[in-house]
């Protein structure tokens, strides 16, 4: 292939290509397609998200503690395909080991 397309410069014709052979694909050539809210839509979504933790207070002792976490999604259709959408997430702090019960 190198040859041919060095010789093909020389004489200034195009350089040969095997019929029927294609260019790979590019990964950034596909769509995806993604549902907006229509125009003056609101949506409001709230999440809920409870993990129990095992953590250790400062005697050495084992504490279970539920990290618990909320979240609202606030969507609003500006246009038929633009929509703007605000997060509010709410944590409750992780516990120090100050705040951890001695038992």
């Amino acid at each position: 292939m190198k040859k041919t397309a060095h010789r093909a410069r020389r004489s200034g014709a195009a350089p040969r290509s095997g019929h029927g052979v294609r260019p790979p694909r590019s990964p950034f050539r596909s769509r995806t397609s993604y549902e907006t809210l229509p125009k003056g839509s609101v949506e409001l979504e709230q999440y809920a998200d409870y993990t129990p933790l095992k953590l250790q207070n400062p005697v050495g002792a084992s504490v279970l503690y539920g990290a618990s976490q909320f979240q609202t999604e606030f969507e609003y259709g500006i246009t038929d395909r633009l929509e703007l959408g605000l997060y509010v997430t709410i944590r409750a702090p992780r516990p120090t080991p100050s705040r951890t019960s001695r038992r």
